[in-house]
């Protein structure tokens, strides 16, 4: 189940669309939503690696039999439910049998720098695969390694690397 996207509107610092826009230096404010979205993707596909790195509370809706006990699919947690204990893998116990649904707040507070690194420099490989270096849009190249410089595709690697969750890809 994949993890739903933080609030609409801007990310919040360090991850902000006018971060990121001076990170892949582009001065155009008419080009804001358009960064906006490829900041999002960049963000997803990271999150998708190593757990919720944005903040937010998420809800899931339990299984009639959970027994008290269930499975998180999102991680980090931030701050679990009074009496409920939560594993490092997202296994919680102590849940009301009777509840039918649980929200918790994901995410990391604050934004390690790595991550929020790693984020930009996926982001700006999206947006010049899309955009182009000079800023024309040009088309996507879809080798094995999926376009990205070798440089930069170690680099996002290896800023997620100490990140990854049990469970994700």
């Amino acid at each position: 189940m994949p993890l739903p996207p933080p609030a609409a509107g801007d990310l919040p610092a360090p991850l902000s669309v006018a971060e990121f826009m001076a990170d892949i230096r582009l001065t155009d404010a008419t080009e804001d939503d358009d960064a906006l979205r490829y900041l999002r993707a960049a963000l997803s596909e990271i999150e998708g690696r190593c757990g919720a790195i944005v903040s937010r509370a998420v809800t899931v809706p339990l299984p009639a039999d959970h027994g008290g006990a269930y499975q998180w699919p999102y991680g980090p947690i931030i701050t679990p439910p009074a009496g409920v204990t939560v594993s490092l893998d997202g296994y919680m116990t102590g849940i009301d049998p009777a509840a039918t649904g649980l929200t918790l707040t994901v995410g990391r507070n604050p934004i390690p720098d790595d991550l929020a690194l790693a984020v930009f420099v996926r982001g700006g490989e999206l947006w010049e695969r899309r955009r182009g270096r000079a800023g024309r849009p040009q088309a996507f190249a879809t080798p094995a390694d999926n376009g990205a410089p070798v440089g930069q595709r170690f680099t996002v690697a290896a800023l997620t690397a100490d990140y990854r969750l049990p469970g994700f890809a």
